[in-house]
């Protein structure tokens, strides 16, 4: 895959959509975003993937289940100031019987910079037994087809990577 450096580099076959403004609040005292909002504004932005998949709240309350975090490998990669616009895009990397991996990419500014990735395992879940379950078959259909849509933009550059020093 091309390297994604801002937002003009999205393959237009991923997820886009959300944005949202980093708040005051969301400032350290160093002056830039805080690492903890960036894992905000990814969870936002996975709240905004759950309701494009047709997996998000609505889809709780019909069929009773939902998608819980299991693992999460987010890169900083630009600082963010208050104020910046954020904008995201999102790529469904892999569907199984019952996980979902994807990931986003957080820009910034107004040209768009990247400012950080996140990789997100995520776990389907019956919400009355509280355990995981299989999607049903229609929605694993349904990802499956959006996941080899987006595999034609080929794979981030870090994706899977592993810590190490």
């Amino acid at each position: 895959m091309a390297m994604i450096k801002s937002i003009d580099d999205v393959p237009t076959c991923l997820l886009t959509g959300f944005e949202c403004d980093v708040s005051d609040d969301w400032i350290d005292y160093n002056g830039h975003m805080n690492v903890a909002y960036y894992v905000l504004a990814f969870d936002l932005a996975t709240d905004h993937l759950g309701r494009a998949l047709g997996i998000g709240e609505t889809y709780m309350k019909e069929r009773n289940c939902s998608y819980f975090a299991l693992d999460l490998n987010v890169t900083y990669r630009q600082e963010v100031k208050a104020g910046s616009r954020l904008r995201f895009a999102t790529q469904l990397l892999d569907v199984g019987p019952k996980k979902l991996l994807f990931y986003h990419y957080m820009f910034a500014g107004e040209d768009g910079y990247l400012a950080a990735s996140c990789e997100n395992l995520s776990i389907h879940v019956d919400m009355t037994e509280r355990r995981s379950a299989p999607f049903p078959e229609d929605k694993a259909l349904e990802l499956r087809a959006l996941c080899a849509r987006h595999a034609t933009a080929g794979r981030p550059d870090n994706a899977g990577r592993i810590l190490k020093i």
